[in-house]
């Protein structure tokens, strides 16, 4: 597990040399009610990540533990992110941004390109196409890629309450199995985002996802989680 130390160690520098003027701390605890049928290590998983900004540059680090119990719990994953901005205009924004992932099995490069969109009436909405990479640890195994399309669109309805529906399109492009052993799976996810005081936002997300890579069911996954922005 040395290259997660090394990615989460990576963004340390940059953090600490850049002038960030703003920045989020997300904590959040997921739950998958039948995983525990084929993968019970992913019963249970929180995710703790910090990011900043700096002018139209962001980035990201997070770390990720998964178990079926709080005794079972272990690393499963680390992650930083790099991003920027572009204003096309007041109403659209392309926003190309790279994902370095590091697991025990091994590390996923993510290069992504979105397109956010700001409409009347508190409407906004965001387009977003990823490129997973997969570099196996174990150098018997190949090199995957999967395609990753994304749609989602929010609604603010207040200053404080905000609502977004997502979809998610993944297709394997190297015989991965993802879905009812198909090379590709549907993914879509309700969230509910509600500021109670400056600076605290909890939320709580509702995914249609996959039971498993051979199966045909589809499960619910739960997410509570809160950001803290300073």
């Amino acid at each position: 597990m040395k290259s997660i130390k090394l990615i989460t160690l990576t963004l340390a520098p940059l953090m600490l040399a850049t002038s960030v003027s703003a920045a989020v701390l997300d904590i959040r605890q997921e739950y998958l009610p039948r995983a525990h049928e084929f993968n019970p290590v992913n019963e249970n998983a929180t995710l703790v990540k910090i990011g900043g900004s700096s002018g139209n540059t962001f980035f990201g680090v997070q770390i990720v533990n998964k178990g079926k119990t709080l005794d079972t719990y272990a690393l499963s994953s680390s992650e930083i992110q790099l991003g920027y901005r572009y204003h096309v205009n007041e109403t659209h924004t392309l926003i190309p941004k790279i994902d370095f992932t590091s697991t025990s099995s091994g590390v996923m490069y993510t290069p992504q390109l979105g397109l956010q969109s700001n409409w009347d009436y508190g409407i906004f909405t965001e387009l977003k196409y990823k490129h997973e990479i997969t570099v196996p640890s174990n150098s018997t195994k190949y090199i995957k890629q999967k395609s990753q399309y994304q749609a989602k669109v929010g609604y603010k309805a207040t200053k404080a309450l905000t609502f977004q529906l997502e979809y998610d399109y993944h297709k394997g492009l190297d015989d991965q199995y993802y879905w009812d052993k198909h090379d590709f799976k549907h993914e879509i996810e309700f969230k509910t985002y509600y500021k109670v005081a400056p600076g605290i936002t909890p939320y709580i997300t509702f995914a249609g996802v996959p039971v498993g890579a051979t199966v045909s069911g589809y499960q619910l996954r739960y997410r509570l989680g809160l950001l803290y922005s300073f």
